[in-house]
């Protein structure tokens, strides 16, 4: 598993962090993408949404749009990348799961 922090540590911030939980503050502009990563069970909350796209290992791809205060919860996500493919910087709070 790699640490979005770690390959990514000018998108990803954490905020707290304790023994059941990570807080990050992701934040990405326009036209940039973060490296490859994982996620676990994740808690998502769009600050400011925006279009991107994910890149799977093997050249696999989708594209997701996120809308302004939209919340969701997400399983545990395996390597990817994401791209900020939209016309505004997209920041969101995500909430890992220990």
């Amino acid at each position: 598993m790699k640490d979005p922090v770690k390959v990514s540590g000018d998108i990803y911030k954490v905020l707290f962090e304790n023994k059941q939980i990570r807080i990050l503050d992701f934040k990405l502009k326009k036209g940039k993408k973060d490296e490859m990563h994982s996620h676990p069970s994740l808690v998502f909350c769009t600050v400011k949404g925006g279009k991107m796209k994910m890149r799977l290992p093997g050249g696999k791809e989708g594209v997701a749009s996120f809308k302004d205060g939209e919340v969701g919860f997400q399983d545990p996500i395996k390597m990817h990348s994401m791209e900020n493919i939209g016309k505004t910087d997209i920041h969101s709070i995500l909430i890992e799961l220990k």
